[in-house]
């Protein structure tokens, strides 16, 4: 796994970097993100060097999941991941808790349109992670089909609210047994779209 701050206003040679040293003041951010090849969800935790002021807050946004953490209540926390291609994008925000409050937001994500995103790794052994995209609060079938067009697997069949949405699936069918090798679909249907992304098993 390899965490760094993105900044490639800082040199022609590199734009990651590991560490981003500057006095906070009443507040500052800063934009990190998350590289791991493990198609397993990863902990990230965050040492504290004692106890927190009364009047500091620390919190981090996710920024693809549309999630807030405090590390006040919490130093340590699970992300799921997107495959070494696509790193996971965070907001650290460190400062007075009025602050923290104004800016540690999600409010500040821009909506996206809904859509299904291809499973990760595909093709998959044991676990894959899922991620989709609602525009608005509405309800989600999220199912795995087999070629016959058959449900073997019920993901979602709720409400969402707007945002971006990450499921970790173990192969696990409705009946509780695991798939066979080979060719399925993962299929995403809402009142205004439908989304269909190819699932290989191959163990």
């Amino acid at each position: 796994m390899t965490v760094y701050f993105p900044h490639p206003e800082w040199s022609r040679v590199s734009d990651r970097y590991n560490s981003d040293v500057r006095p906070v003041g009443d507040g500052d951010i800063w934009t990190f993100e998350v590289r791991t090849k493990e198609p397993a969800p990863v902990r990230l935790a965050f040492q504290m060097t004692g106890l927190l002021p009364a009047d500091l807050g620390i919190a981090i946004d996710d920024i693809d999941l549309n999630q807030r953490v405090d590390l006040g209540v919490d130093s340590a926390f699970t992300i799921a991941s997107f495959g070494s291609l696509q790193p996971r994008r965070f907001r650290l925000i460190v400062g007075r808790r009025t602050f923290v409050e104004t800016h540690a937001s999600t409010s500040e994500v821009v909506p996206s349109p809904t859509v299904l995103h291809p499973g990760y790794p595909n093709p998959m052994a044991y676990v894959s992670t899922i991620r989709f995209e609602t525009a608005e609060t509405e309800h989600v079938s999220l199912r795995v089909i087999d070629v016959l067009g058959r449900t073997v697997a019920t993901l979602r069949d709720q409400t969402v609210a707007a945002g971006r949405h990450t499921l970790i699936w173990n192969e696990t069918t409705d009946t509780g047994g695991m798939l066979s090798n080979g060719l399925y679909f993962l299929k995403m249907q809402t009142p205004g779209t439908v989304g269909i992304e190819r699932l290989i098993i191959a163990r």
